[in-house]
């Protein structure tokens, strides 16, 4: 669904099945991605070790983390400077926080 909202909305999506291939991804593509949105949920490994890896390939990654519960919010505001959506969400607030972090 998020997929299908973003590329209604020109963003072109890539996505992974887990973290494995989330950092495997953005290894290759790192400079064609303006914005990481992880949920925090993904299988396989621990959000901090996934935004430090990304922070490893790009110290200036931007992520949108995603969770269903506020209290992962603090993990997000503790390893980068990105942004938390807590689900569920609208379109418009995603499409917000997007706009927001590619102006910084």
């Amino acid at each position: 669904m998020i997929k299908d909202s973003l590329e209604i909305y020109n963003y072109r999506v890539m996505l992974a099945g887990d973290c494995v291939e989330a950092i495997a991804l953005y290894e290759r593509e790192w400079e064609n991605i303006a914005v990481v949105l992880l949920d925090m949920m993904m299988p396989n490994l621990h959000t901090p070790y996934i935004i430090r890896a990304l922070q490893r390939i790009n110290p200036a990654v931007k992520v949108v983390a995603m969770s269903s519960t506020s209290a992962n919010e603090s993990i997000v505001e503790r390893y980068t400077l990105g942004s938390f959506l807590t689900k569920p969400f609208m379109t418009t607030e995603m499409l917000h926080t997007l706009a927001n972090l590619e102006l910084t």
